[in-house]
């Protein structure tokens, strides 16, 4: 088995996207937001990297086995527990139509 490392531009990419994401939620945690409801929720948004999110089981041929995924990066609101409300998945394709696969994936 093969394993795959990421390659700089996979790595580059969403680091950029996070440093972005990051940014907007500082901007709606002060300035013109601060004291509102938007500063409040934005200060509640946590990075959580790549950290694997687990599914509830489901059957897979005539065994039980735990989904798993690694996002990119995901992002949790604190009063979730279960799974991250945002999740990113950097991927590219030689063919275009491949990418709603790799999404749905």
């Amino acid at each position: 088995m093969t394993i795959r490392m990421p390659s700089v531009l996979h790595e580059m990419v969403a680091e950029e996207m996070n440093i972005q994401i990051g940014e907007q939620r500082n901007k709606f945690k002060k300035g013109t937001y601060l004291g509102t409801r938007t500063a409040e929720v934005a200060s509640q948004i946590l990075l959580l990297g790549s950290a694997d999110v687990k599914f509830p089981q489901r059957f897979y041929a005539r065994y039980e086995k735990m989904d798993k995924k690694s996002p990119d990066k995901s992002y949790a609101h604190k009063g979730c527990k279960k799974f991250p409300g945002l999740v990113i998945e950097v991927a590219w394709s030689q063919r275009r139509l491949d990418l709603p696969e790799l999404a749905r994936e």
